[in-house]
Protein backbone atom coordinates (compact mmCIF):
# COMPACT_ATOMS: atom_id res chain seq x y z
CA UNK A 1 0.00 0.00 0.00
CA UNK A 2 1.40 3.41 -0.93
CA UNK A 3 -0.20 5.27 1.98
CA UNK A 4 -0.06 4.78 5.74
CA UNK A 5 -3.73 5.77 5.93
CA UNK A 6 -4.76 2.85 3.70
CA UNK A 7 -5.44 0.45 6.57
CA UNK A 8 -7.97 -1.51 4.48
CA UNK A 9 -5.35 -2.07 1.73
CA UNK A 10 -7.39 -0.54 -1.09
CA UNK A 11 -4.37 0.66 -3.08
CA UNK A 12 -2.27 -2.46 -3.58
CA UNK A 13 0.98 -1.96 -5.46
CA UNK A 14 2.42 -5.47 -5.48
CA UNK A 15 4.32 -7.99 -3.43
CA UNK A 16 7.90 -7.29 -2.35
CA UNK A 17 8.53 -11.05 -2.15
CA UNK A 18 7.70 -11.35 -5.85
CA UNK A 19 9.06 -8.06 -7.24
CA UNK A 20 12.01 -5.83 -6.43
CA UNK A 21 11.51 -2.52 -4.68
CA UNK A 22 12.64 -0.80 -7.88
CA UNK A 23 10.00 -2.66 -9.92
CA UNK A 24 7.26 -1.74 -7.45
CA UNK A 25 8.41 1.89 -7.25
CA UNK A 26 8.43 2.24 -11.04
CA UNK A 27 5.23 0.37 -11.84
CA UNK A 28 2.67 2.34 -13.88
CA UNK A 29 0.12 2.50 -11.05
CA UNK A 30 2.55 4.17 -8.65
CA UNK A 31 3.89 6.42 -11.39
CA UNK A 32 0.30 7.58 -11.99
CA UNK A 33 -0.28 8.21 -8.27
CA UNK A 34 2.92 10.27 -8.04
CA UNK A 35 1.95 12.31 -11.12
CA UNK A 36 -1.54 12.99 -9.73
CA UNK A 37 -0.06 14.14 -6.42
CA UNK A 38 2.57 16.27 -8.15
CA UNK A 39 -0.22 17.99 -10.08
CA UNK A 40 -2.31 18.35 -6.88
CA UNK A 41 -5.22 16.41 -8.40
CA UNK A 42 -5.84 14.45 -5.18
CA UNK A 43 -9.56 14.16 -5.79
CA UNK A 44 -8.88 11.69 -8.62
CA UNK A 45 -7.88 9.01 -6.11
CA UNK A 46 -10.74 8.10 -3.80
CA UNK A 47 -8.52 7.43 -0.79
CA UNK A 48 -6.64 10.71 -1.27
CA UNK A 49 -9.77 12.76 -1.85
CA UNK A 50 -10.87 12.03 1.72
CA UNK A 51 -7.43 12.41 3.29
CA UNK A 52 -7.18 14.71 6.28
CA UNK A 53 -3.40 15.04 6.08
CA UNK A 54 -3.14 17.50 3.18
CA UNK A 55 -3.41 20.38 5.65
CA UNK A 56 0.16 19.53 6.67
CA UNK A 57 1.36 20.56 3.23
CA UNK A 58 -0.89 23.59 3.07
CA UNK A 59 -3.09 21.79 0.56
CA UNK A 60 -6.75 20.96 0.58
CA UNK A 61 -8.27 18.32 -1.70
CA UNK A 62 -11.28 19.45 -3.70
CA UNK A 63 -14.61 18.09 -2.52
CA UNK A 64 -16.09 15.25 -4.56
Amino acid sequence: MPCCMDVSKKLKIGNLCESSLEELWNNPFIERIRQIHFQERYEEILLCSHCGNWWYLGKKPKKR
